[in-house]
């Protein structure tokens, strides 16, 4: 089983393999009308990029040369709940207000269906798991644009 502890060890060609095989699954289970599975993929990569999102964000606050002393830990990132993370995001003005209501909107409808599926089975369902992948990929481009604007690339 891969941790968090794992996930932040993985090199550049790894991760790129892993979320090539994940779209990919992700894909396959909403083309054939298994939302239950997308969704939970979808909602897994949308949660890592978020998360990714916030540690740069994070980190950036500290330096902006982005020392690699000053970079946030697994236990920051850990001991931070995801709402507190867009409202990070949100403070540090690296989303704007709409992107904040819609991801804390998504991050409440996660909750819910994740706790309380047993009740919520119905709600998995083709907008639901489409809505986490199209954050997702927003989520994703939002990194390429905040190292972009940081510097993040001259730094390394």
């Amino acid at each position: 089983m891969v941790t968090i502890w794992d996930r932040v060890k993985m090199n550049p060609h790894e991760l790129r393999e892993r979320f090539s095989y994940i779209i990919k699954k992700y894909n396959n289970h909403f083309d054939e009308g298994d939302y239950e599975v997308s969704f939970l993929l979808a909602q897994s990569l949308f949660e890592d990029r978020l998360n990714v999102l916030w540690i740069l964000g994070a980190w950036h606050q500290k330096t902006d040369d982005y020392w690699d002393v000053m970079k946030p830990d697994v236990r920051e990132s850990k001991g931070k709940s995801i709402t507190s993370k867009i409202y990070d995001l949100l403070d540090w003005q690296i989303i704007n207000n709409s992107t904040f209501m819609k991801w804390k909107k998504l991050i409440v409808l996660r909750n819910n269906l994740i706790h309380f599926s047993l009740f919520n089975v119905n709600e998995y369902t083709e907008e639901n798991s489409s809505k986490f992948f199209t954050e997702f990929r927003n989520a994703d481009k939002l990194i390429g644009e905040f190292k972009t604007e940081t510097k993040f690339y001259e730094s390394r």
